[in-house]
């Protein structure tokens, strides 16, 4: 639900028209629906993280599974932002965020596509989280 949340926040982004709108008028809706899209989505991502790994792990190893998971997920932030950065840097089309929401748009399109072979995979060993 959160990458799919975050996918339409970035396609909301590439495809919301901005010209030929009143000043004001289309710019807050093509911030304020994306950015809503971003943190409910975000949301639904960190409340159910943890949550899930701790069914796949014993007791006393959840602070070393919890440290690792928030480990990971912290290195691949900043390699994230580090590209989409670089992306915003080094191109000029839409004042640099072109690149930026198609990328964005592909990894959360990359998390639902995880996400359902995960849930097919549950359906198949008839052990849904």
């Amino acid at each position: 639900m959160g990458g799919l949340l975050i996918a339409i926040g970035n396609l909301w982004l590439v495809t919301y028209p901005t010209e030929n709108c009143p000043e004001g008028v289309c710019s807050e809706s093509a911030v304020l629906v994306p950015t809503l899209c971003f943190g409910i989505g975000q949301g639904f991502f960190n409340g159910t993280t943890f949550n899930a790994l701790l069914y796949f792990i014993q007791g006393h190893n959840v602070g070393s599974v919890c440290g690792i998971s928030s480990g990971l997920q912290n290195a691949g932030l900043f390699v994230t932002y580090t590209v989409l950065g670089s992306f915003k840097d080094n191109h000029t089309k839409d004042g640099g965020f072109y690149w930026v929401t198609r990328f964005s748009f592909i990894l959360a399109l990359i998390g639902c596509v995880f996400a359902f072979l995960i849930y097919i995979m549950d359906l198949r060993e008839q052990q849904i989280l």
